[in-house]
């Protein structure tokens, strides 16, 4: 009798497939359903789709689940019905649309994946045209921003579309009985101001995160309305004249501020000073600078007005500068002893040996991590600073970020001194101790 043999594939157990097929893209698992009827009622699994990003024509094959619904504008023309009537719930929507048309569909997709229960994010993106501008008026957008308003549970919601005029009151519409508003995060990446004062009104009482464009000019109407956020935590903004209007709202613990050198920017940085000298109140600070030259005394003002007060309850703060700037000044090094709960620092530059030399117990007791994009200068002449460094702060783990390796000097080359490592890198006292 002529025995078969039984492939090795064929032996492995269910789990081990589904913990392998997790690892396929998603086209070549539309090939792999092909393959036997184990592989296909496999590929059904929920574990397979609960941690994919899928499209429009994947919803033919109906999946039991997925992390996130994406459609372009073409696809919403082509899959906007299926995508409105599937049973493949979707926790996120990412839709794309390009006229009114398409924002009623997304509206009616919106309702749909609501009453499926898990719907938590939306994120409005501009469509796949060639205009500067949002082909959407105000009476589509206003169909969208109601249907987003009527789903309950929603925690976060993406914005990303210029539309210049908006006409949408919640109050008028009160026939439709929206739940309590329920949204935590908003990011709003567009320069037209009229769609953000819409929606910060609307959820004025629930967020807690608000993520603002770096290149929108934020006025007096914004920065009230700002204010009227009863639980703002964490806010994302450029610098503003007016900032000072923050300082009444007691539950900001965090801010990312964007720097730009522009010549109508500074009364906004000398109202950004004045806001981080009064904050005292603020947990995490992170600044990010737009300019290529040497901004050392944007830097330090900004530092210096955050540690001015000597009171100040900062635990991390992040200085990111653009362009790989140097870092050089030694200013740094005099603010540390005005944030005494400070615990991590990343200064995401080239900074100086002379800022590595600043850390020192009595200077910054509680610092526990230091983070940096690259040390100027010679790696092997810098190294020994590092070890010192490490030794004098037991507690303190540097980090560096930059993967570029930077030749020694030529005395370092002859005496073959060692240097820092060619990766990214991690490093403790107790590391050093191990070294040495």
């Amino acid at each position: 009798m002529e025995v078969m043999e039984v492939s090795k594939m064929e032996t492995l157990l269910d789990d081990t497939l589904l913990s392998v097929l997790q690892y396929v893209g998603n086209k070549d698992l539309l090939h792999c359903r092909v393959v036997c009827r184990r592989w296909r009622d496999l590929i059904t699994h929920p574990d397979i789709w609960k941690c994919r990003s899928i499209g429009g024509g994947l919803l033919r094959l109906n999946p039991p689940s997925c992390r996130e619904l994406s459609l372009k504008s073409w696809e919403l023309r082509w899959f906007g019905f299926l995508a409105s009537t599937t049973s493949t719930p979707a926790p996120c929507l990412s839709l794309h649309p390009d006229s009114d048309l398409q924002a009623v569909l997304c509206a009616v997709i919106i309702r749909h994946h609501a009453s499926l229960g898990r719907l938590k994010k939306i994120a409005i993106l501009d469509g796949d045209i060639f205009s500067d501008e949002c082909l959407m008026t105000s009476a589509g957008l206003s169909e969208l921003l109601c249907s987003i308003r009527s789903v309950e549970g929603l925690t976060c919601l993406h914005i990303s579309i210029d539309i210049k005029r908006v006409k949408f009151d919640p109050a008028a519409r009160s026939y439709l009985d929206f739940p309590p508003p329920s949204l935590r995060k908003l990011a709003y990446y567009s320069k037209k101001k009229a769609l953000l004062e819409v929606l910060l009104q609307m959820y004025a009482s629930s967020l807690r995160e608000v993520q603002l464009y770096d290149e929108l000019i934020i006025t007096k109407k914004l920065a009230h309305l700002l204010v009227k956020v009863e639980h703002l935590e964490t806010l994302q903004c450029r610098l503003f004249n007016g900032m000072e209007l923050l300082l009444s709202s007691r539950t900001l613990k965090s801010i990312l501020l964007h720097v730009w050198l522009e010549e109508e920017i500074s009364p906004a940085h000398s109202s950004a000073m004045s806001f981080l000298r009064s904050a005292t109140h603020l947990k995490r600070v992170q600044l990010d600078f737009y300019f290529d030259w040497n901004p050392d005394a944007w830097v330090i003002g900004l530092v210096k007005a955050l540690a001015e007060s000597g009171r100040s309850k900062v635990s991390s703060f992040v200085i990111d500068m653009r362009d790989d700037a140097d870092f050089s000044s030694k200013d740094i090094g005099g603010c540390l002893p005005n944030l005494p709960y400070l615990q991590t620092l990343e200064l995401l530059s080239s900074v100086s040996s002379s800022v590595l030399c600043a850390i020192q117990p009595h200077t910054a007791p509680k610092l526990t991590e230091l983070i940096v994009w690259e040390v100027q200068g010679c790696p092997s002449c810098n190294w020994s600073k590092v070890c010192d460094m490490l030794l004098l702060n037991p507690h303190l783990k540097f980090t560096v970020k930059s993967t570029k390796r930077k030749p020694s000097c030529d005395s370092c080359k002859t005496v073959g001194r060692e240097g820092f490592p060619k990766t990214v890198f991690r490093m403790s006292s107790q590391n050093v101790h191990k070294r040495l």
